[in-house]
């Protein structure tokens, strides 16, 4: 049974603990803040020098034409305009470093970009600039078909990646180590001897999180939003998933800590399989060109059903690992086990700690 007033006392409590022990947020937000920036410098990285070839057509609509002149203007990337039959020149002469062939309307067919197989220029560098031009055109979706394979915009993806990796520390490291340190202190003994249960007790240590959570992923969605036009419609899914994704990583952090009882183990044995999980998992960076045992890791690692999920709810672009359905049931059917774990095998004292009396908990 759950003690509402109880559950409400321990959760304020938890709130003031959480908010004066600035230090461990910090050290819990610290690493992924660090691993976005990184993202910034991967996109600068792009081939500016290169001219792109940019096809239009000769019976462009106005809405086209304006297409063109916005690429034009990228300050970013450098392109000329040619026609038609220069186009076709140059495709079949292999003088290009990558051609875009513009449709003659919105709705006439896609943007067709093409690179051979020496290119050094981005793609998706090209396609975010379609995109910002077509939506300055008064344009609101042009489709893009490329053959140069899937290349992820650093900054989209690493949005997502970032943002899971930062609820996987909130929710493993801000939960975990608090309730080993109320173990080794003794609270935790003590409050075995009161009719608080074990579900009242993990359950009070939300809404702290919970409240930090929600703040990180609507940071998070906002920046999306600037640097990609995300609707409304989207972020409020994608806020839905994360704070999915969050209540499965504050599960794994109840389950830590409510079993380890040396408050240097979450780090030590988290933190190696956190980062790999990010890694192995696709959620910072796509696996292409990895090697292919590297490749077949994803379906076995949950965090990369929730950034793929993400990565489907905020439109970042490239082709999906699963079915978003099949997503959100993995997240949600990992979510529900490990809660379950954590309640069942939490404890309360140290071995050397060991209660004798009548447990008021049990049950």
């Amino acid at each position: 049974m759950i003690n509402t007033k109880a559950l409400y006392q321990l959760a304020l409590a938890n709130w003031r603990e959480l908010t004066r022990d600035y230090r461990m947020i910090l050290f819990v937000f610290i690493p992924p803040l660090l691993t976005l920036l990184v993202f910034p410098l991967i996109a600068s990285m792009t081939d500016e020098e290169s001219l792109i070839t940019l096809v239009l057509p000769g019976d462009a609509s106005p809405a086209i034409q304006d297409v063109a002149a916005e690429l034009q203007a990228n300050r970013d990337l450098a392109f000329e305009v040619v026609d038609s039959a220069e186009g076709r020149r140059r495709k079949e002469n292999g003088a290009f470093r990558a051609l875009v062939f513009l449709p003659p309307d919105a709705g006439a067919g896609a943007v067709v970009i093409e690179t051979p197989p020496d290119s050094s220029v981005k793609v998706y560098a090209i396609k975010s600039a379609l995109e910002r031009a077509a939506r300055a055109a008064g344009i609101p979706a042009l489709p893009v078909s490329d053959g140069g394979g899937f290349y992820a915009d650093p900054l989209r993806y690493g949005t997502v990646g970032t943002l899971v990796y930062a609820l996987a520390s909130l929710g493993v490291f801000g939960v975990a180590i608090p309730i080993i340190a109320m173990r080794q202190q003794g609270i935790l003994r003590l409050m075995r001897t009161t009719p608080v249960s074990r579900l009242t007790f993990v359950l009070a240590q939300v809404p702290a999180r919970l409240l930090l959570a929600m703040g990180l992923t609507v940071c998070a969605l906002l920046l999306s939003r600037a640097m990609w036009n995300v609707t409304f419609p989207q972020m409020a899914a994608a806020f839905g998933t994360a704070m999915l994704g969050f209540w499965m990583f504050a599960a794994f952090g109840y389950l830590v800590g409510g079993t380890f009882t040396v408050q240097e183990a979450p780090f030590g044995v988290g933190s190696p399989v956190l980062t790999f999980s990010a890694i192995g998992g696709a959620v910072l960076f796509p696996l292409v060109g990895m090697p292919e045992w590297v490749q077949a890791l994803p379906p076995f690692i949950p965090l990369s059903y929730l950034a793929d999920a993400l990565r489907q709810n905020l439109g970042v672009g490239g082709p999906a690992l699963f079915p978003l359905w099949l997503d959100l049931a993995v997240v949600l059917a990992v979510t529900l086990a490990v809660t379950f774990l954590a309640v069942r095998l939490f404890r309360w004292d140290l071995p050397e700690q060991g209660y004798k009396g009548e447990d008021p908990s049990a049950g």
